[in-house]
């Protein structure tokens, strides 16, 4: 570790601790990639490294923890149901990324959900993000890309983007899959590359910017990205009643066949979701009264 590189945990710790980071809907930027050590950012992995700026979400809320049970009990039951064993698996985890539409850095990234079958190189693996406090829709949406190009077995990726706003609920959901089939060759160069701490690999990127990402997605131009919008829906709190409901296509090994499974996730887990955003902004007012005492 270079001597005038900053470690990117301690750091992050010491602003925390320091109370410096507001909660807000706007991701919180730590710093500039060059800043930190390229091994204090695998080892923490709280940090996604995006055109050489690095945004921490590290969401505490019960809102964000209750939700990702919620929403991966929707996923690995229908589809354990289908095909009538332990298929999938849900659990969070590190993985190694190459943000070919930021900047083209290479790093281990921590997610939130990574549901999974036991296949040895990780086929049908769906990646799933929780945004409320500091990580808005364009972050969520940059992460999820960087999860699905060729340099990963990840099939799919979703993202639950809540907004941190103490009026109104307002939720999207969208779930991305992979326009181009993985690269064992390129699969193996990356994780070569974070072995080592590489900071970059050799394939052309681009730097865009979450702006650009957000108009590609309510444009439904997820192509340009290498991706495909499979699904997407507002969530607001007039239509909790309404369930979000998709297929996905699962490869069954055993069978060597893919079997389609439809995903539903209920107006229960909603209105759970609704709930949890109104205890979190109870829970601040009450604090705060406390505190004007």
């Amino acid at each position: 570790m270079g001597e005038d590189k900053l470690d990117l945990e301690k750091y992050f710790k010491k602003l925390s601790d320091a109370n410096q980071i507001p909660e807000s809907n706007k991701n919180f930027s730590i710093g500039n990639f060059d800043q930190f050590s390229i091994e204090s950012i695998n080892n923490f992995g709280k940090g996604f490294v995006h055109n050489s700026e690095i945004f921490v979400s590290s969401d505490q809320s019960k809102l964000h923890s209750h939700s990702l049970s919620l929403l991966a009990k929707q996923f690995y039951e229908p589809i354990n149901k289908k095909f009538n064993y332990d298929f999938f698996f849900a659990s969070p985890s590190k993985i190694p990324i190459f943000n070919q539409f930021g900047g083209g850095h290479c790093q281990l990234l921590s997610i939130d959900l990574n549901l999974g079958s036991t296949h040895e190189k990780g086929h049908n693996e769906i990646i799933g993000e929780i945004g409320f406090i500091n990580q808005d829709l364009g972050l969520l949406l940059a992460k999820s890309i960087a999860q699905l190009n060729q340099y990963t077995y990840i099939s799919y990726s979703f993202g639950f983007k809540v907004e941190y706003d103490k009026k109104n609920f307002s939720a999207i959901f969208f779930l991305l899959e992979r326009s181009k089939s993985p690269s064992e060759e390129k699969v193996l160069i990356l994780q070569n590359s974070v072995r080592n701490n590489s900071q970059k690999i050799e394939e052309k990127s681009y730097s865009v910017s979450f702006d650009e990402l957000i108009n590609g997605f309510y444009n439904e131009n997820m192509s340009q990205f290498n991706v495909n919008l499979l699904y997407s829906r507002i969530v607001n709190q007039d239509n909790l009643e309404v369930p979000l409901v998709f297929d996905l296509q699962i490869c069954d090994f055993d069978k060597q066949k893919t079997e389609s499974v439809t995903i539903s996730i209920g107006t229960d887990v909603l209105k759970e979701i609704f709930y949890l955003w109104k205890d979190h902004f109870l829970f601040l007012k009450v604090k705060k009264l406390k505190n004007e005492r």
